[in-house]
């Protein structure tokens, strides 16, 4: 299913409270995209099938891997540093941790080997892998990740799953309710909405996004929750 981007536009704009003819005036294009990308960094994998990708990377001699150009946040990696990993042939897991300096250990049971390794999200643009790859091997390393969903627009409607849509108007309405400082209260009201019913639908997440209105509509968009390898 999918919905189009005039429907969700109307819907807004009744929050808001505006006419249709001033929706330009407070980016809901734009809000309803930067909506999109948070629910695709912060809810758990099932509720995003149609986001779930999994894809195979060349391995390097001596070099850390970029990430995939559609990439939100990593779920899983798995890697071979001598052989392709295929049907038969998996791969070692791949213990991933976040903005630590890989190469001091915290203690020897931490200490990446060939078969426990570690990649790190804390490098701009790719990840830290250790052991570094000794050789050149042709899809050496797969990765399950969330991907980006099509930026939707007139053109482009809403492919994210039904039981989302409701999310996706509450925080964009929540946004744009910001926008030239037009409605705090309008801006706090539906961000409490979007989180009851975050609540019903994956406590755990709503306890993490608790608190984080101010960081969320700052920052979602940018490094900070591209880079968080919050897994699904």
């Amino acid at each position: 299913m999918s919905v189009a981007y005039s429907d969700l536009e109307t819907e807004i704009a009744g929050y808001l409270q505006i006419d249709t003819d001033d929706v330009d005036k407070f980016a809901i294009e734009k809000t309803v995209n930067r909506a999109q990308l948070l629910l695709l960094n912060v809810l758990p994998a099932t509720f995003l099938m149609n986001a779930v990708k999994t894809k195979r990377l060349n391995l390097i001699e001596n070099e850390d891997l970029q990430y995939p150009t559609d990439l939100v946040r990593t779920m899983n990696l798995w890697i071979d540093y001598a052989a392709a990993i295929t049907a038969t042939n998996t791969g070692r897991p791949v213990r991933i941790v976040q903005d630590m300096d890989i190469n001091q250990a915290a203690n020897v049971d931490l200490v990446p080997t060939t078969d426990f390794p570690l990649a790190s999200m804390g490098a701009f643009g790719g990840w830290e892998l250790r052991p570094i790859p000794s050789a050149n091997v042709t899809e050496g390393l797969r990765v399950k990740y969330i991907m980006k969903l099509p930026t939707i627009s007139a053109t482009q409607p809403c492919i994210l799953q039904d039981n989302l849509v409701s999310l996706l108007v509450f925080v964009a309405t929540s946004y744009s309710a910001t926008v030239n400082n037009y409605s705090r209260e309008k801006s706090d009201r539906f961000w409490e909405k979007f989180m009851i019913e975050l609540q019903m639908m994956a406590p755990k997440i709503h306890k993490r996004v608790e608190g984080s209105h101010g960081y969320l509509r700052n920052f979602v968009g940018y490094q900070e929750l591209l880079r968080n390898p919050q897994r699904g």
